[in-house]
């Protein structure tokens, strides 16, 4: 890492997660916020709205945004990825008065997934703005992926449905525990993570991201201007 004259961090404990995990000193991680998501901290109704538009989403349903983290381990006798174990007929039939789904997959779960668009999921997995699927999203679903904590700036309800709990923590670890750390713990059933949001209380969620946020999430919005004025 001699190469590295700073890293920017958004909070303490990325500071003390990249310090002792990369060998940086201290000196060079920078308590600035990432660039990419100070548009996260200034989103109108507006934007939204034409968001939704461009993905021909209707504006009379809430946004659920599922985005699982890939598993490279995770493959079939034949070397092919396998696609996470959900029945989307069970959610559209669950959901779909109130919702839409979402669904940005990693490129080779998407072929395995072969998703067919219909008025409840929509496949975004090649739509090139990550940012914009947040900002227009009212429900993030992941599982092991930073995307959370990126999306708890927002202080909306997140669930980690992690189906694979052991084996993941058997072949790649955490690096907390994410069952008394994330807003909702982890969800490893389908059908309660579906309760869950149906009987999801928005107000009680956004007190959850928000605590979550200001730990994970110190500093926001004004990164770029930060960074730069220190690489000047």
């Amino acid at each position: 890492v001699s190469h590295v004259n700073y890293m920017y961090t958004q909070s303490n404990i990325d500071i003390e997660y990249f310090s002792r995990v990369y060998g940086y000193s201290k000196d060079i991680l920078v308590l600035s916020g990432y660039p990419r998501n100070d548009e996260l901290c200034n989103i109108s109704t507006k934007e939204i709205m034409e968001i939704k538009t461009k993905l021909n989403i209707p504006c009379n349903k809430k946004v659920i945004l599922y985005a699982p983290t890939f598993r490279e381990y995770d493959y079939d006798t034949n070397g092919c990825y396998l696609a996470p174990p959900i029945d989307l007929e069970k959610w559209k039939n669950k959901l779909s008065d109130e919702y839409v789904l979402l669904i940005r997959a990693h490129y080779e779960v998407n072929k395995i997934l072969n998703l067919k668009n219909d008025e409840f999921i929509f496949n975004v997995t090649d739509y090139p703005h990550l940012n914009d699927l947040l900002k227009i999203s009212d429900i993030l679903i992941s599982d092991y992926s930073s995307i959370m904590i990126d999306y708890s700036i927002l202080e909306k309800p997140i669930f980690c449905f992690a189906y694979d709990y052991e084996k993941y923590n058997s072949e790649r670890g955490f690096a907390y525990d994410l069952k008394t750390e994330l807003p909702n713990g982890i969800c490893t059933d389908e059908d309660k993570l579906l309760k869950e949001i149906i009987n999801c209380n928005y107000q009680e969620q956004k007190i959850k991201s928000k605590k979550f946020k200001e730990k994970h999430v110190e500093v926001c919005g004004n990164a770029s201007a930060y960074i730069d004025k220190i690489i000047l």
